[in-house]
């Protein structure tokens, strides 16, 4: 199974010393890809406006038992999008520290892969893979 190429993001795309952009393939493309549905707000392209998530709007929130869930809700919808990711295999958790939100997030691709993100929203939103 193939997870792609793209240009590789880091905030801008990479240009090397020989004129072509550095790219990502593979589980780092499709990482990156999910990284950018998370880091995006829902609507922000008009061309697609159901692209991208929620996340935004839980920062610098006031805390509740409801935005808890609101957060895990909001991550789970992105993930339901995702064709590669195992529906069945969905689990997060969700904790207020420290001002932040967060979010341990375990699932497997369609070709068994396991992957652990750990989302954090406070003053901004912050994504990576613990490994």
């Amino acid at each position: 199974m193939s997870f792609g190429t793209d240009i590789a993001l880091q905030n801008f795309a990479v240009m090397l010393a020989y004129g072509d952009f550095e790219l990502v393939k593979e589980e780092d493309c499709f990482l990156q890809q999910l990284r950018h549905v998370l880091e995006t707000p829902k609507g922000a392209y008009f061309y697609d406006p159901e692209f991208g998530s929620r996340l935004y709007q839980f920062l610098h929130t006031n805390m509740d038992n409801y935005v808890l869930i609101d957060y895990e809700i909001a991550i789970r919808e992105v993930l339901e999008t995702q064709p590669l990711i195992l529906q069945d295999s969905i689990e997060i958790k969700v904790s207020y520290e420290n001002e932040s939100l967060k979010a341990s997030v375990y699932f497997e691709t369609i070709d068994d892969s396991p992957y652990n993100l750990v989302i954090e929203t406070g003053k901004e939103i912050s994504i990576w893979e613990e490994v």
